[in-house]
Protein backbone atom coordinates (compact mmCIF):
# COMPACT_ATOMS: atom_id res chain seq x y z
CA UNK A 1 0.00 0.00 0.00
CA UNK A 2 2.77 2.35 0.94
CA UNK A 3 4.54 1.42 -2.23
CA UNK A 4 1.39 2.00 -4.25
CA UNK A 5 0.81 5.36 -2.53
CA UNK A 6 4.45 6.33 -3.09
CA UNK A 7 4.12 5.48 -6.78
CA UNK A 8 0.85 7.43 -7.03
CA UNK A 9 2.46 10.45 -5.29
CA UNK A 10 5.49 10.11 -7.49
CA UNK A 11 3.27 10.02 -10.57
CA UNK A 12 1.33 13.06 -9.37
CA UNK A 13 4.52 14.97 -8.61
CA UNK A 14 5.94 13.98 -11.99
CA UNK A 15 2.69 15.08 -13.65
CA UNK A 16 2.82 18.44 -11.84
CA UNK A 17 6.49 18.95 -12.78
CA UNK A 18 5.72 17.94 -16.35
CA UNK A 19 2.74 20.34 -16.44
CA UNK A 20 4.94 23.19 -15.10
CA UNK A 21 7.67 22.40 -17.61
CA UNK A 22 5.08 22.22 -20.37
CA UNK A 23 3.64 25.60 -19.29
CA UNK A 24 7.15 27.11 -19.24
CA UNK A 25 7.88 25.64 -22.66
CA UNK A 26 4.57 26.98 -24.00
CA UNK A 27 5.28 30.43 -22.49
CA UNK A 28 8.79 30.39 -23.92
CA UNK A 29 7.47 29.29 -27.32
CA UNK A 30 4.75 31.96 -27.19
CA UNK A 31 7.29 34.62 -26.24
CA UNK A 32 9.64 33.58 -29.05
CA UNK A 33 6.75 33.37 -31.52
CA UNK A 34 5.56 36.86 -30.49
CA UNK A 35 9.06 38.27 -30.91
CA UNK A 36 9.43 36.55 -34.29
CA UNK A 37 6.00 37.72 -35.45
CA UNK A 38 6.72 41.28 -34.33
CA UNK A 39 10.02 41.20 -36.20
CA UNK A 40 8.39 39.82 -39.33
CA UNK A 41 5.52 42.30 -39.12
CA UNK A 42 8.06 45.08 -38.78
CA UNK A 43 9.95 43.78 -41.84
CA UNK A 44 6.73 43.47 -43.82
CA UNK A 45 5.74 46.98 -42.76
CA UNK A 46 9.11 48.38 -43.81
CA UNK A 47 8.91 46.57 -47.15
CA UNK A 48 5.40 47.93 -47.68
CA UNK A 49 6.57 51.45 -46.82
CA UNK A 50 9.46 51.11 -49.28
CA UNK A 51 7.14 49.84 -52.03
CA UNK A 52 4.70 52.66 -51.33
CA UNK A 53 7.49 55.24 -51.38
CA UNK A 54 8.75 53.77 -54.65
CA UNK A 55 5.25 53.90 -56.14
CA UNK A 56 4.78 57.46 -54.94
CA UNK A 57 8.12 58.41 -56.42
CA UNK A 58 7.20 56.74 -59.72
CA UNK A 59 3.80 58.44 -59.69
CA UNK A 60 5.43 61.78 -58.93
CA UNK A 61 7.86 61.28 -61.82
CA UNK A 62 4.97 60.32 -64.12
CA UNK A 63 2.98 63.40 -63.06
CA UNK A 64 6.04 65.60 -63.64
CA UNK A 65 6.60 64.08 -67.07
CA UNK A 66 2.93 64.51 -68.02
CA UNK A 67 2.91 68.08 -66.69
CA UNK A 68 5.96 68.84 -68.82
CA UNK A 69 4.30 67.27 -71.87
CA UNK A 70 1.11 69.27 -71.31
CA UNK A 71 3.11 72.47 -70.77
CA UNK A 72 5.02 71.82 -73.99
CA UNK A 73 1.78 71.14 -75.89
CA UNK A 74 0.25 74.35 -74.52
CA UNK A 75 3.36 76.32 -75.46
CA UNK A 76 3.25 74.86 -78.97
CA UNK A 77 -0.46 75.63 -79.34
CA UNK A 78 0.11 79.14 -78.02
CA UNK A 79 2.98 79.68 -80.46
CA UNK A 80 0.83 78.37 -83.32
CA UNK A 81 -2.06 80.63 -82.30
CA UNK A 82 0.34 83.56 -82.00
CA UNK A 83 1.73 82.86 -85.48
CA UNK A 84 -1.78 82.52 -86.88
CA UNK A 85 -2.77 85.81 -85.28
CA UNK A 86 0.33 87.51 -86.67
CA UNK A 87 -0.44 86.11 -90.14
CA UNK A 88 -4.03 87.32 -89.91
CA UNK A 89 -2.89 90.75 -88.75
CA UNK A 90 -0.36 90.89 -91.60
CA UNK A 91 -3.11 89.87 -94.05
CA UNK A 92 -5.44 92.47 -92.56
CA UNK A 93 -2.72 95.13 -92.78
CA UNK A 94 -2.05 94.18 -96.40
CA UNK A 95 -5.78 94.30 -97.17
CA UNK A 96 -6.06 97.67 -95.42
CA UNK A 97 -3.08 98.98 -97.35
CA UNK A 98 -4.64 97.79 -100.62
CA UNK A 99 -7.97 99.40 -99.67
CA UNK A 100 -6.14 102.61 -98.76
CA UNK A 101 -4.36 102.59 -102.12
CA UNK A 102 -7.70 102.07 -103.94
CA UNK A 103 -9.34 104.86 -101.93
CA UNK A 104 -6.38 107.13 -102.57
CA UNK A 105 -6.58 106.42 -106.32
CA UNK A 106 -10.32 107.12 -106.26
CA UNK A 107 -9.77 110.36 -104.34
CA UNK A 108 -7.08 111.37 -106.84
CA UNK A 109 -9.46 110.53 -109.69
CA UNK A 110 -12.28 112.50 -108.02
CA UNK A 111 -9.94 115.43 -107.40
CA UNK A 112 -8.89 115.34 -111.05
CA UNK A 113 -12.54 115.24 -112.16
CA UNK A 114 -13.43 118.03 -109.76
CA UNK A 115 -10.55 120.13 -111.07
CA UNK A 116 -11.66 119.37 -114.63
CA UNK A 117 -15.26 120.30 -113.77
CA UNK A 118 -14.14 123.55 -112.14
CA UNK A 119 -11.97 124.33 -115.14
CA UNK A 120 -14.87 123.60 -117.46
CA UNK A 121 -17.21 125.74 -115.31
CA UNK A 122 -14.70 128.63 -115.39
CA UNK A 123 -14.33 128.35 -119.15
CA UNK A 124 -18.11 128.46 -119.53
CA UNK A 125 -18.30 131.60 -117.39
CA UNK A 126 -15.79 133.41 -119.43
Amino acid sequence: MQFSEAITRSREDSAKRLARELERAVESFTHQADALMNERLQNVGQAAVQRLERRLSDADAAVDARRNEVALEIEQKFAAAQNDLRQRLDDLAADSEAERAVLEARMFDLQRRLDAALAHAESLES
